[in-house]
């Protein structure tokens, strides 16, 4: 129906509003990129320099938004026209330059580009540790399992059984040590894995530009001093806080949160067992959104369901 289609329309524009545009991290929005004059290319090399400084080695530039992340969109020509300069500027810095996704600006015909900028020469490489936090049974364990082994898990176990260091680990499905994979991206963001007729894990790593470190912490209260320990050796730079959609933020839950809070580690929240029914994920999520809007909360979370909602968050 008319009435449909307007709301699918808001929901789009919607989808394209940015925040405000902060002069520091490693996100830049640019308008446009036309034909820059030689000092202005100059500013404009140096000031990606600075972003991919404090991206440690990555960038990401948002053509087509303005500096107060309202996304105008811009013409085939423009946008051929700032790719072009912002491809002259990575060439300059000998940096990778990656389109990730075009969006077009609804009733429009303008679109938007969202590009990353990364250093790739001599051997660099992006290195993040994420830390799995949550209760026991939350599904720490089997989702470090999926991503690093890049399967889906059978219902039976076989994901954790991979990451699980311990027999009594297995039988009980409590985990009771720190456990470490590593999930490896090469320049143009796809996963490496090593399998069973190739690269070896050693090979996959030394092959990636980007490497995510991801931390198994125990989620028994009887092994919170193991997991206290693990979060203060391995020195995360973030974590994830992973909540059972069947239980909600348990008592563990919220002590995690509080060590993650201690730490001043960025956080953000997985529902796992989603399967369990959309009635319960939607209670768990109204559930979190309560917490982080109430007091001492982190402030408004965004719930994101797809892939182009991740990108918008990251």
């Amino acid at each position: 129906s008319e009435r449909a289609r307007m709301a699918e329309g808001r929901r789009e524009a919607d989808a394209l509003v940015l925040e405000r545009e902060s002069d520091e991290g490693n996100v830049e929005y640019k308008l446009k990129l036309v034909r820059p004059s030689p000092s202005r290319f100059t500013q404009l090399v140096t000031q990606l320099k600075y972003r991919l400084e404090e991206g440690g080695g990555e960038a990401i530039y948002e053509i087509g938004v303005g500096d107060d992340g309202t996304a105008r969109g811009l013409g085939d020509e423009d946008m051929s026209q700032s790719l072009a300069t912002l491809r002259a500027m990575c060439t300059q810095l000998r940096v990778r330059l990656t389109v990730l996704r075009t969006r077009e600006v609804p009733h429009t015909g303008r679109r938007v580009v969202e590009a990353l900028v990364r250093k790739v020469a001599d051997g660099h490489k992006v290195e993040v540790r994420l830390a799995l936090l949550g209760a026991m049974q939350a599904g720490k364990s089997t989702l470090m399992g999926v991503l690093s082994h890049g399967a889906l898990d059978d219902g039976r176990g076989s994901a954790r059984a991979g990451v699980l260091r311990h027999i009594h680990e297995l039988e009980t499905g409590r985990t009771s040590s720190v456990s470490t994979r590593v999930v490896a991206f090469d320049a143009a963001g796809r996963p490496l894995r090593a399998g069973p007729l190739c690269d070896s894990a050693e090979h996959v790593i030394e092959r990636a530009t980007k490497v995510v470190t991801l931390i198994d912490l125990c989620g028994h209260d009887k092994y919170f001093k193991t997991t206290v320990s693990g979060l203060t050796t391995t020195v995360p730079d973030c974590a994830a806080v992973v909540v059972d959609v069947g239980v909600g933020v348990a008592p563990t839950t919220v002590q995690h949160e509080a060590l993650a809070r201690a730490l001043r580690l960025r956080c953000f929240y997985i529902l796992s067992r989603v399967d369990r029914g959309r009635a319960a994920t939607d209670a768990a999520a109204e559930q979190l959104r309560e917490r982080l809007l109430g007091p001492g909360g982190r402030g408004a979370p965004v719930r994101v369901c797809d892939e182009a909602g991740a990108g918008r968050c990251a």
